[in-house]
């Protein structure tokens, strides 16, 4: 009889989320968060994943901004696209920063603050990642 192998894989959430509200196309406000806050964001490959239900892999817009010298990855994802939502239980939120790094206590506060300052954002708020149903998908970005 062959004995079969248990894998207990607790997958790791450690990374910030904020979610921001915004009317502008995606490059208008990457654009106008690059040139407040002083970020370098660049375009990416479309952040991609499967959906069970309709078995299509689906893009999202994503940009990058990689501060090498704080050893901190920003990245934002437009949560809507042509062909679905990233994430469906906060479906009315336009933009996600997922923030991963070697990051500081209170770091969220302050870039929240610094994000509802532009005039490109109507809204920014901190999301707790561990209370999301659909975690799993953002582990990739």
């Amino acid at each position: 009889m062959i004995k079969k192998l248990k894998l207990d894989y607790i997958p790791d959430f450690n990374f910030l989320l904020l979610a921001i509200l915004s009317y502008e196309k995606d490059y208008k406000l990457v654009w106008d968060i690059n040139n407040s806050l002083s970020f370098d964001f660049i375009r990416e490959d479309d952040y991609k994943i499967f959906n069970k239900k309709n078995k299509l892999e689906i893009g999202f817009p994503s940009f990058i901004y990689r501060n090498a010298s704080q050893y901190i990855d920003h990245r934002l994802l437009v949560n809507k696209s042509d062909q679905g939502i990233l994430l469906e239980e906060i479906r009315n939120i336009d933009f996600l920063m997922v923030i991963k790094g070697d990051y500081y206590e209170g770091y969220d506060k302050i870039l929240q603050m610094k994000l509802q300052n532009l005039e490109t954002v109507q809204s920014c708020f901190i999301i707790d990642v561990n209370k999301l149903k659909d975690k799993e998908r953002l582990l990739e970005a």
